[in-house]
């Protein structure tokens, strides 16, 4: 869209609808949960509001001509879930005068887009860790040789519970995605997903017993998930246009809520754009059976795990020097994140015990001679260690 000068030409209004259609485009686990978008919130971060979910009904049945007429009575039950709005999405945007006048030519695609698509994948990464803590009470377990069996089971485990069948989706991390790719059992259909959803067509798979298969970077890459859309609930808020604000829209449609603003910076002669919203997340229990709108299933290991980041399990060092190991299971699944380290001589060589991808395996070099680094991995087919050598010069 174009420009004049250092001031924007299109309305906030249709910004904002732009903005909510992109996101549209840029979701798959948002596109799979229970949404709920208000517009023109009054609330405050840390608010909490309420849903209402409909409960799982189970049907009676009586004979034809029996003797006790009496009808059991049902209710229609819709319960409360509490969704607290302690979540701020935001992506906040200088734009300096040179950059609108010389460098933007499409101001949706250049500048609008790449906002859009950080919120949208800031959301995928809050929807993966609400489902990945969910308070399952089971992990059924995947025979890489022999996927179909785990994923009958899982679909077993949800009809016992009445979960509507309608609606179900599988989403599997890269190595489990991987693995059914090299099932033989998979006979990919002419299928891609949504047709409006770009991103969700990228991400199809395959199907299995009548659900889609959606990979998500976002989940662990050796974990799966199969769960009807209302086991998972994320309510967006898109907060109130300020009055100080001059340019500034926001609305909410189809479950997504959006609120833009734009100023001028006339000390620094550049343009100020924030694209955000405010967001809660919680999971769906029904209140006599708890959380069974969805089951959890795990790759199994055959194997052990490998130090990807070490050739031969060595790897050589010099003092002040630093290194991050990278573990992957034998199955391909990168598994960093859940592994433990330790060093046997710290005055050679430290390393960040973990887990946790960001502060585990991280060696340093303190001095020279050796040390052996020590790595576990608890998984779901009973812990695995190897050995790191570390020389340090």
């Amino acid at each position: 869209m174009p420009f004049m000068a250092d001031h924007l030409v299109i309305k906030p209004s249709l910004v904002v609808e732009t903005g909510m259609k992109l996101l549209r485009r840029e979701r798959i686990l948002g596109a799979m949960v229970t949404d709920q978008g208000v517009g023109n919130w009054g609330g405050s971060v840390g608010d909490t509001i309420t849903i209402r979910v409909r409960g799982i009904m189970r049907a009676h049945q009586r004979g034809i001509r029996d003797t006790d007429r009496t009808l059991v009575e049902n209710t229609i039950v819709e319960y409360p879930i509490p969704v607290t709005i302690d979540k701020h999405l935001y992506q906040a945007v200088p734009m300096k005068d040179e950059q609108l006048t010389l460098d933007i030519r499409e101001w949706t695609r250049q500048v609008l887009y790449p906002m859009v698509q950080s919120i949208g994948e800031r959301n995928e990464q809050n929807l993966a860790k609400l489902i990945e803590t969910a308070p399952y009470t089971e992990t059924i377990t995947i025979d890489p040789s022999d996927t179909f069996k785990a994923f009958s089971t899982a679909v077993q485990r949800l009809s016992e519970t009445n979960v509507p069948m309608a609606g179900r989706v599988l989403v599997v991390g890269s190595a489990v995605a991987t693995a059914l790719r090299n099932d033989t059992q998979f006979r990919h259909a002419d299928f891609s997903g949504d047709l409006a959803n770009s991103a969700l067509r990228d991400a199809w798979v395959s199907r299995i017993a009548g659900m889609n298969v959606i990979e998500s970077q976002w989940i662990s890459q050796d974990s799966a998930y199969i769960f009807h859309p209302t086991a998972f609930l994320v309510a967006y808020q898109s907060p109130l246009v300020p009055r100080g604000v001059a340019y500034g829209d926001s609305a909410s449609v189809d479950g997504i809520a959006l609120r833009f603003l734009a100023d001028y910076n006339y000390s620094g002669l550049n343009d100020r754009y924030v694209l955000d919203t405010y967001a809660g997340y919680n999971v769906i229990s029904d209140p006599d059976q708890g959380f069974v709108r969805s089951i959890k299933l795990r790759l199994a290991m055959t194997g052990g795990i490998n130090v990807v980041s070490a050739g031969g399990g060595a790897v050589a060092l010099t003092v002040g020097q630093t290194l991050q190991l990278k573990i992957r299971d034998d199955n391909g699944a990168l598994i960093t994140d859940r592994c433990t380290f330790v060093s046997g001589t710290p005055a050679k060589a430290t390393v960040t015990a973990g887990p946790g991808y960001e502060n585990g395996g991280l060696v340093t070099a303190v001095a020279a001679g050796t040390s052996a680094i020590t790595v576990t991995y608890a998984g779901p087919s009973g812990a695995k260690t190897t050995t790191v050598n570390v020389t340090v010069s």
